[in-house]
C-alpha cells in the first residue's frame, strides 16, 4: 500500500461525514491537472489517483521527478532512457494523461493495460530468433571487462552533446556443449518477476536515497519580495539571491528555460525564435522586455550580472549535493546562509541537455566581441565558472535583488 498525506483531505469537527474537497497540499510532479484548479477538485475519481501512479512509476524508470502537471500539459512527458521498454513508457504516458478522461477510469482498466504491456514485452522476446547453435561460455573464455578510461568521458558544452562511447566486446569462442532452451511460459514468468524485482530495488534505492536527503538543507529566506523569497549570503555587495528559479516553486525544482534575451518560453531553441539573436544589445537586467527575471517576477529583481556570478564565485564555498531528489550546488556564503542550484541542465533545439549533471544560468551581461553570445554561470560536480553561450539556448534564470 502506497499512502501520501500531502494530499489529504480535512475532516469536520463534528466527526461527520462532510469533508472539504480542497486538499491540505500538493505533491508536485504527482498531482494531475485538475488538483491545481481554484477551490479544489469538486470531484474525486480513481483516474486522479492513477494519474499519481503513473507519476510514481515515472520517477521509478527514469531516476527523475516527473514534471509538473501543467509542463506535461504543454510539452508532453520528456523522452524516456532507451532502457525503458516502449510499452512500459506508452503505460505511463497513457496514465500521465492530462486530461481525466483520456486516462484509465479505474485500477482494474490501469492493471488491464500494464498486463498487457508485460505480455507485449514477453512476447517480443520470446519472437527473437535462436542461435542455431547456442554456446555454453566457460570461465576461461572471458575477458576480465576493460575498464573505461576517464579521459574517455568527453563533456562538452555549446552544440555538443555528451558521447558515452559503447565499450567492444571480444566474441566467446564455441563449446560442444548446448545451452537447454527454456520454454515460452517459464521465459515470460521468469521475466515478469525479474521486472518486479527491479521495480523493487529502485524502489528502495530511491526510499534509501530520500532518506540520505533529509540531511541536506539550505537556508530558509530571509526575507520576501513581491511574493518571491530572498537569502542574504553576506557578499560585499549586499545583493540578494532569490532561493529558487524562475518558474520554480521550491529551491530544487528547475523550473523553465528561456533564450537570452526572451521573456517567453519557447517549443524548440534556435537562432530564428530568439529574439536577441545578432542584436547589438546592452546588458538586459532590469528590463522588463529582454529580462525574464523582471517579467516574470516584477521589478526589483533582476538577472545576474557575470560580475555578480563572479563575486558567488570569489566569496562562497560550493558544494555538490542532492536536494530533494536532484542535484545541484549549494553555495554557502561568508555568514553561513546558503542557496541552491539545482542542475536543470539546457535546452538546445527541442532537446534536453546534461539535466542533472549540470546547472547553466544566464547572466544579463551580453558579450562584447559578439550578437549571437552572452556570458553564463556552469555549475557541474567538480567545477564551477562563467563561460559564454549561444544566446538561442534554453537556460535557467535565477533572479537577484538589490538593496
Amino acid at each position: 500500500m502506497l499512502i501520501d498525506f500531502g494530499v489529504s483531505k480535512h475532516y469536520d469537527g463534528e466527526g461527520g461525514s462532510q469533508t472539504s474537497s480542497t486538499p491540505v497540499g500538493l505533491s508536485r510532479g504527482y498531482a494531475p491537472l485538475e488538483q491545481n484548479k481554484a477551490g479544489g477538485v469538486s470531484q474525486f475519481t480513481p483516474s486522479t489517483d492513477i494519474y499519481a501512479l503513473g507519476a510514481t512509476f515515472y520517477k521509478l524508470v527514469t531516476g527523475q521527478t516527473p514534471p509538473e502537471a501543467d509542463e506535461v500539459n504543454e510539452n508532453g512527458l520528456p523522452a524516456f532512457p532507451s532502457s525503458v521498454p516502449f510499452p512500459i513508457a506508452s503505460v505511463i504516458e497513457k496514465a500521465m494523461e492530462p486530461k481525466r478522461k483520456d486516462r484509465p477510469q479505474s485500477i482494474d482498466e490501469f492493471l488491464a493495460i500494464l498486463d498487457s504491456a508485460l505480455k507485449n514485452i514477453v512476447q517480443t522476446q520470446n519472437d527473437e530468433p535462436v542461435d542455431p547453435d547456442p554456446i555454453m561460455i566457460q570461465p576461461e573464455d572471458l575477458d576480465p571487462e576493460p575498464v573505461a578510461d576517464p579521459s574517455d568521458d568527453k563533456t562538452t558544452f555549446g552544440n555538443d552533446i555528451v558521447h558515452d562511447p559503447a565499450k567492444p566486446s571480444r566474441p566467446a569462442s564455441k563449446s560442444s556443449s548446448q545451452t537447454p532452451q527454456s520454454s515460452p511460459k517459464k521465459k515470460s514468468s521468469k521475466w515478469l518477476w525479474w521486472f518486479l524485482g527491479i521495480i523493487s530495488v529502485l524502489f528502495l534505492i530511491d526510499l534509501c536515497a530520500d532518506s540520505d536527503n533529509e540531511e541536506e538543507s539550505v537556508s530558509e529566506p530571509t526575507g520576501y519580495y513581491i511574493e518571491h523569497g530572498f537569502v542574504d549570503l553576506g557578499l560585499p555587495s549586499g545583493l540578494k539571491w532569490a532561493t529558487c528559479n524562475v518558474g520554480a516553486s521550491s529551491p530544487e525544482e528547475y523550473g523553465v528555460y528561456f533564450a537570452w534575451g526572451d521573456t517567453t518560453t519557447n517549443k524548440e531553441y534556435n537562432s530564428d525564435e530568439c529574439t536577441s539573436w545578432n542584436k547589438s544589445w546592452g546588458d538586459i537586467g532590469g528590463d522588463s522586455s529582454r529580462d525574464a527575471a523582471t517579467a516574470r517576477w516584477g521589478d526589483g529583481w533582476r538577472m545576474p550580472t557575470e560580475t555578480e556570478f563572479q563575486e558567488l564565485l570569489d566569496n562562497c564555498t560550493w558544494e555538490w549535493i542532492t536536494l530533494n531528489g536532484n542535484n545541484g550546488c549549494k553555495v554557502t556564503g561568508p555568514n553561513g546562509n546558503s542557496i541552491f542550484l539545482p542542475a536543470a541542465g539546457w535546452r538546445h533545439g527541442a532537446d534536453e541537455r546534461n539535466v542533472g549533471s549540470s546547472g547553466l544560468y544566464w547572466s544579463s551581461t551580453p558579450y562584447e566581441s559578439s550578437t549571437g553570445i552572452a556570458c553564463s554561470l556552469y555549475c557541474l560536480e567538480d567545477r564551477h565558472f562563467v563561460k559564454t553561450a549561444h544566446r538561442y539556448d534554453g537556460r535557467s534564470v535565477r533572479p537577484v535583488l538589490e538593496d
